[in-house]
C-alpha cells in the first residue's frame, strides 16, 4: 500500500493509491496522516480487482528474475516452496495469486504437521513463501502479505516430528580415537580435520593447499561446498563479499595434521580432501562412504559438527580466550550473558598471541586419542 504523500504548500497529507489499472489516484487530503492512510486502506478495498493478476505458480516461476538474490539463497527458496507449499495449495497453486488467503496457508501448515515435519522445517518453508509474497506486495499485486508471521508454536500439539533435533556435544579423547582406529589410514585427515581447525562440513571439503601457511600451522579458509557437492565462493555468512580477504578466516592445523596430510599424494587440482573420484565430496556421501562405517566399526556416534563443537570446547577449557576462539571459528560475538557484553563485543579483537598454547593443546587431544585407542585395543 502506497504510504501518503504531505503536500509542501498546504501541509496536508494526499492519500494517493494505484489502482488496478496502474492508474495513480488519490483518495482525498487530511490533516491526520493517519486518516490518510485509513482512506487508502478503504479506495484499495473498494477498488476492482484486476483480471489479469498472474498465477501463483507463475509469479513463483518469475521470481527468481523479477528479484534477482544470491543463487544459494534463491535455491534455498525454490526448494522449499515447491517441496513444501506448492503441492499442498488449491490447484497446486494455478490460481490468480490475489486469491491466496491465510486460511489455505493454515491448511498447508496443518498437512505439513501432520506428516511429521520439524517445526523449523515448517518455518522455514513458510519464510520462503513470506519473501516471495513480499516481493509482490512490492510489484502491487497483493496489499498485504498473507504468509506474514506464520509461524508453528512452540506448544502445538500436533507438532510431532519423526527425528527429534540432535544435542550436539563434546567428543571426549577417547570415542574419537576408537573412531580414528576404525578408519582406513587414507581417511584420517580429512575426519581429524574438523577436531583440529573448527571447519564447518561444507568448509572442509572446499579446503585447498595453496591455502595452507606451514610456518604458522594455519589455514586460511574462504570457500564453501554445497550439499550436492558443488564449490560455492564464501562462507556461512560471507557468500555475497566480492573480496576474497574479507569472506574468509584463518585458522589452526597443527603439526600432526599436517604430517598426515602430507602422508598422501597432492591432488592434481589443489583440493586437500578430493573424493575418490577426484571430486569436492558431498556431505551425503561422506557420511554414506566413510564416517558412518567407522561410526558403526567403532561403536561411537558423532558427526562432523560435534567436531566442531569439540575445537571449540577443547580450547575454552584450555583457557584461551573467547574471542580468539569464536575468531577461528568464524563467529562474532554477540550480547547476552556476562562475558558478551558491549566490550567484548565491539572492542575486543583477536590477537593470536595465544596460537602457540591452542595449537599445544589440539595436539594434546591427538596423543590422548591415540594413547586411548591403544589401550583400548591391547583390553
Amino acid at each position: 500500500m502506497r504510504q501518503p504523500v504531505k503536500c509542501p504548500r498546504t501541509g496536508m497529507w494526499l492519500a494517493r493509491y494505484t489502482a488496478p489499472d496502474g492508474s495513480v489516484l488519490q483518495a482525498g487530503r487530511f490533516e491526520r496522516k493517519r486518516d490518510a492512510q485509513a482512506a487508502i486502506a478503504e479506495a484499495l478495498r473498494r477498488a476492482p480487482r484486476s483480471a489479469s493478476a498472474p498465477l501463483l505458480v507463475d509469479f513463483f516461476n518469475e521470481w527468481p528474475q523479477r528479484f534477482p538474490r544470491h543463487p544459494r539463497t534463491q535455491q534455498t527458496n525454490q526448494e522449499r516452496i515447491t517441496r513444501y507449499i506448492l503441492p499442498y495449495l488449491p490447484r497446486k497453486g494455478r490460481f490468480p495469486i490475489t486469491e491466496l488467503r491465510r486460511a489455505s496457508l493454515r491448511h498447508v501448515q496443518a498437512q505439513l504437521l501432520k506428516s511429521g515435519l520439524a517445526k523449523e522445517t515448517i518455518d522455514g518453508a513458510f519464510s520462503s513463501l513470506s519473501a516471495m509474497l513480499r516481493d509482490a506486495v512490492d510489484d502491487e499485486l497483493l496489499d498485504g502479505n498473507p504468509a506474514h508471521g506464520i509461524r508453528v508454536r512452540p506448544n502445538d500439539p500436533r507438532l510431532s516430528p519423526t527425528r527429534t533435533p540432535r544435542a550436539r556435544r563434546a567428543v571426549p579423547a577417547s570415542e574419537v580415537g576408537a573412531f580414528m582406529r576404525a578408519l582406513p589410514p587414507k581417511h584420517r585427515a580429512v575426519c581429524w580435520t574438523p577436531f583440529l581447525s573448527g571447519a564447518r562440513p561444507g568448509e572442509l571439503f572446499a579446503l585447498a593447499r595453496a591455502d595452507l601457511d606451514r610456518q604458522r600451522q594455519m589455514i586460511f579458509v574462504h570457500q564453501t561446498v554445497n550439499r550436492y557437492g558443488k564449490l560455492e565462493p564464501g562462507l556461512k555468512s560471507t557468500h555475497h563479499v566480492r573480496e576474497r580477504e574479507r569472506r574468509g578466516r584463518w585458522t589452526l592445523i597443527p603439526a600432526c595434521l599436517l604430517r598426515m596430510i602430507d602422508a598422501y599424494p597432492a591432488d592434481i587440482e589443489g583440493r586437500l580432501y578430493p573424493s575418490p573420484r577426484g571430486y569436492y565430496w558431498s556431505q551425503r556421501n561422506f557420511y554414506r562412504n566413510v564416517w558412518e562405517p567407522a561410526q558403526r566399526a567403532s561403536g561411537t556416534d558423532f558427526t562432523l559438527y560435534d567436531a566442531r563443537h569439540t575445537f571449540s570446547s577443547r580450547l575454552l577449557a584450555a583457557g584461551i580466550p573467547l574471542v580468539e576462539v569464536a575468531a577461528w571459528m568464524g563467529h562474532s560475538l554477540r550480547a547476552g550473558g556476562e562475558q558478551l557484553n558491549t566490550t567484548t563485543r565491539k572492542y575486543a579483537h583477536a590477537t593470536g598471541e595465544l596460537t602457540n598454547q591452542a595449537l599445544q593443546e589440539l595436539e594434546s587431544f591427538v596423543a590422548m586419542a591415540d594413547g586411548a585407542a591403544e589401550r583400548r585395543a591391547d583390553a
